[in-house]
């Protein structure tokens, strides 16, 4: 869209500018994006600290903007050529990266890395990537949860936790947060191994314990004693679940 404006702050630049500009640009973000992702998992992913993508937006949006209005000032001569400008573009482009990081993060990526499992596990069976490929595949063998290239043993999880853009992986000795969504982990496991009694919460089976009730409410309750909400709407297939699943 950009592309098509041939004014670049208050300047008529042909296209043959226009495109490196712009490039340069999203490269820039995505470069200054990847850098903080890479540092505050460095720096926090053993403390179970969830750090908002609204911040590494926010902050990558202002450095590009803040560059660019440093080169303009710098081009047209005029120290003051940024002010009454900055600060509203530094809104409208953080807006629409956040929109449009979420929507991926949502919606997109999910789907990707479900098809791209779906077809490393078709290529792993007899005849390679020439055997035709199923609809469906099983993950019924499934004994663990893959998540940013680490492995979770199944047998040592109890149960899995919605956390924004975050999954939180609580364990029988400790909690891990990935970065991932909830549908795309129990994507990976056959539902005789776990049961989703409400839509932040994965529950494993062999976690569970019992089902408790309190004043109107129902919650899972687990060997090490936590309880876990069922929803109203999912009562009826938790039960359906645990008669069949749970001894």
């Amino acid at each position: 869209m950009a592309l098509v404006d041939p004014n670049v702050f208050g300047f008529q630049v042909q296209v043959l500018w226009r495109f490196p500009f712009w490039c340069f640009n999203g490269i820039f973000v995505v470069a200054v994006w990847y850098l903080q992702f890479r540092l505050f998992e460095r720096a926090l992913r053993h403390r179970n600290i969830a750090v908002p993508s609204a911040l590494m937006v926010g902050v990558a949006v202002a450095l590009l903007l803040h560059m660019n209005y440093a080169i303009a000032s710098i081009l047209t001569g005029d120290p003051d050529f940024w002010r009454g400008r900055l600060y509203p573009d530094v809104l409208r482009y953080f807006l629409v990266g956040v929109f449009f990081e979420a929507a991926s993060a949502a919606l997109l990526m999910p789907r990707l890395l479900i098809t791209l499992r779906r077809r490393a596990q078709s290529a792993e069976k007899p005849g390679g990537s020439s055997a035709p490929a199923e609809p469906e595949i099983s993950p019924a063998l499934t004994r663990s949860i893959e998540a940013n290239g680490r492995h979770f043993d199944l047998g040592n999880v109890l149960y899995l936790k919605s956390a924004e853009h975050y999954v939180e992986i609580v364990l029988h000795d400790a909690t891990e947060l990935v970065r991932a969504s909830l549908r795309e982990l129990t994507a990976m496991l056959d539902p005789c191994q776990g049961v989703q009694p409400h839509r932040s919460y994965w529950v494993s089976r062999d976690a569970i314990v019992g089902l408790n009730r309190c004043d109107g409410a129902q919650f899972l309750v687990l060997r090490d004693g936590s309880e876990i909400p069922v929803s109203r709407s999912r009562r009826g297939e938790v039960r359906n679940w645990l008669s069949t699943h749970v001894q």
